[in-house]
């Protein structure tokens, strides 16, 4: 194998051992579960104890809707950046299959032609 083959197999090898690490650290830092979870706590607790009708009129404190509409504005923020890191890990991890496959064709058809 060259040494062009092997830095890439290499870099291969790395990045598919860290990428999974650094995707799970961001999920973790961002927390947007828990961010859901405690909104929508917030707003079970504002709806009256006893069943309503569907026409029934619901009084939120203005307060709570305020920090409610930052909550989902920070979800929506951090989801397009997730969705950004998910587009160029994805990118770059194609183009590294690709090269990977385009230079193990050539290895080997340089094999077969040395063999032959």
């Amino acid at each position: 194998m060259k040494p062009f083959t092997r830095v890439l197999a290499g870099v291969a090898i790395v990045w598919a051992f860290v990428m999974p690490g650094v995707l799970f650290v961001q999920e973790l830092r961002d927390g947007q579960a828990m961010k859901l979870e405690v909104m929508a706590q917030n707003l079970h607790s504002a709806l009256p104890k006893q069943p309503a009708s569907d026409t029934a009129t619901v009084t939120l404190p203005a307060s709570g809707v305020s920090n409610w509409a930052g909550v989902m504005r920070d979800l929506a923020v951090t989801e397009d950046r997730r969705l950004d890191t998910f587009a160029v890990t994805t990118l770059v991890s194609s183009v590294a299959i690709i090269i990977l496959s385009v230079s193990i064709l050539r290895v080997s058809k340089r094999d077969e032609n040395t063999v032959a």
